[in-house]
């Protein structure tokens, strides 16, 4: 389940699915702005995943507490890029450059993937060195 989050993760960037979200949006409405209606496409897929991801989460905790940790620093580079595209798209820094703002914060997204890819390979080094655990 988190190996398919991270690729649809992946696929997004990439394909910049969030972002045609948003364009479909404003043609949709006449050119209106709109710039983060993909935040209530991704809402519910967000809730959902969250949801069928916790009794994996609860056994990684209680297993690996190596892994967890990285995921959970994975997890807050996540969330804190989200807020630096909040402040810049809804200008709620005005101050703030726009491109080393949205560099910072693809950084922080693809360091987070990072750590969630090393979360998922520790736990897989641990299964396969301590097998009958799981």
């Amino acid at each position: 389940m988190v190996g398919a989050a991270m690729i649809f993760a992946s696929v997004d960037e990439i394909v910049s699915l969030h972002e045609g979200i948003t364009k479909c949006a404003r043609d949709a409405a006449g050119g209106a702005e709109f710039h983060n209606v993909w935040m209530l496409v991704y809402i519910p897929i967000v809730v959902i995943g969250g949801k069928i991801c916790m009794p994996w989460w609860r056994k990684l905790h209680r297993d690996n507490h190596q892994s967890a940790l990285y995921f959970l620093l994975g997890l807050g580079m996540w969330f804190l890029s989200f807020l630096i595209e909040l402040s810049v798209q809804w200008k709620w820094l005005p101050a703030v450059n726009t491109t080393p703002a949205i560099l910072f914060e693809e950084t922080l997204e693809m360091t987070g993937a990072l750590l969630w890819f090393r979360a998922c390979l520790l736990e897989i080094l641990r299964r396969k060195t301590h097998p009958t655990t799981d």
